[in-house]
């Protein structure tokens, strides 16, 4: 008992020297920036950290180093961060130019955005490895960019090396491809393609991953397709977090007399708006109100205007396009359930969000999102093909609509649901399971 309670004791108190890599992070950003900034802001409660980051993204549209001082200055916090500033690689001045031509803004063309990041890392490391000769750093950690195809080279600083939470190794199966459009069919192809090199042939993949002592995986497909190439801990964490911002208590105060639903995402292939849109032509009301909210950044093409005119002959359907976070977490505040038509994701920000706010999810059962919502907290559609989704997400939504003792049970579950995947929580979890990684090194 006496061995038990010091050594407990010990792991409350001590703080290790940890130095992290974290291509994308900032206060202010959504996205990797918001899963970079929140995992080091929670770990921080516990060990002493030196964070490297890129001193921009990629297409110098944000700041990330004017951001995080920015914040450091108003926070009336003590941070035990030291963050250092890594700039892009001086070649990215003219790839950013090529990028601006690119539909996908984020990152621009994503062998452009992999060239210029392995590079950054290259930088990242050199800087690690001067630090590490000026001090002592008992664990590494690699943070962001979190998709496992750009493998982290942490592990050369020869300390304990931590990966995660990381992934993307999904490939979407032919059944679901085949009924997708030509266009999206070839990118998907091309990236199965890619995955299965990355897996097979990757130098730095293969010695990243064999040298990692601790992988945190945020799919269980994840897991099966790494753990026989490595002797690390593996271990199911998501990628992102909650602020539990709301209680169970507030399950009470919604309105169930007519139904509020609301889907938010992007126009793009991978999000599967007319899934959505399908899915509802073919439920059944029986004179109950219903509300959709569509929540959309982007454009609807012809496709899902053709597919959205009926719909609201009988479906109360409100449009809403790039609005602020504020206003989508009014929007959910007063929805009763959160629809989420993706065929991949990490767990998606916007899922952690809607249970925070008492939403029961409605997504596939596939990656990060099978993780996020438990069987109580909302229903989840295997992944098998397009068709069957369109039919298993109408008989969802109309249990939802029409089974109102369900709806608030999964309410209920919902916000424990979000309790349990909170912030702190995995600030916690990370720490205890650095002094482990200590304790057995």
């Amino acid at each position: 008992m006496g061995v038990f309670f010091i050594k407990s004791y010990r792991k409350i108190k001590m703080r290790l020297n940890i130095i992290i890599f974290a291509h994308e992070v900032c206060p202010y950003s959504g996205s990797e920036c918001s899963i970079g900034w929140n995992t080091i802001i929670n770990i921080a409660e516990h060990h002493n950290l030196t964070v490297l980051h890129a001193s921009t993204n990629q297409n110098y549209s944000v700041n990330y180093e004017q951001n995080i001082n920015q914040y450091l200055l108003e926070s009336s916090k003590d941070i035990n961060i030291k963050f250092i500033s890594i700039p892009q690689p001086k070649v990215n001045i003219f790839f950013s130019k090529i990028n601006k031509i690119s539909k996908n803004y984020a990152i621009g063309f994503p062998i452009i955005y992999q060239f210029i990041y392995k590079l950054w890392l290259r930088k990242s490391l050199k800087k690690a490895i001067k630090l590490s000769k000026e001090n002592t750093y008992h664990i590494a950690h690699h943070i962001t960019s979190i998709h496992i195809i750009n493998p982290s080279n942490a592990y050369k600083l020869q300390i304990p090396f931590v990966w995660g939470p990381t992934g993307g190794l999904i490939k979407l199966n032919n059944s679901f491809l085949k009924d997708l459009d030509m266009g999206v069919r070839i990118r998907e192809i091309l990236r199965n393609a890619f995955i299965d090199f990355i897996r097979y042939f990757s130098f730095n993949f293969k010695r990243a991953v064999k040298n990692a002592d601790l992988i945190y995986l945020f799919s269980k497909e994840d897991l099966e397709k790494v753990k026989h190439l490595t002797n690390a801990n593996l271990k199911l964490q998501i990628d992102t977090g909650t602020e539990n911002l709301y209680k169970p208590e507030e399950a009470i105060t919604k309105d169930y007399e007519e139904i509020k639903a609301i889907w938010v995402g992007s126009i793009s292939a991978r999000k599967c708006p007319e899934i959505l849109l399908k899915a509802l032509d073919k439920i059944n009301l029986n004179g109950k109100k219903f509300t959709l909210t569509i929540v959309y950044s982007g454009k609807f093409n012809i496709a899902l205007n053709t597919l959205l005119a009926p719909l609201k002959n009988k479906i109360n359907i409100v449009l809403k396009n790039n609005i602020t976070k504020d206003e989508v977490q009014q929007l959910m505040k007063e929805s009763n359930f959160f629809i989420h038509t993706s065929y991949r994701e990490a767990a998606s920000a916007v899922i952690l969000e809607a249970i925070s706010n008492g939403l029961p999810v409605i997504c596939h059962d596939v990656s990060g999102m099978a993780l996020a919502i438990s069987d109580d907290s909302g229903i989840k559609i295997p992944l098998k093909s397009y068709h069957l989704s369109i039919n298993l997400f109408a008989e969802a939504i109309s249990q939802l609509i029409h089974n109102r003792d369900m709806l608030v049970a999964k309410t209920i579950a919902s916000f424990r649901r979000a309790e349990e995947l909170s912030w702190k929580r995995k600030g916690q979890m990370i720490s205890n399971d650095y002094l482990n990684i200590h304790d057995n090194s």
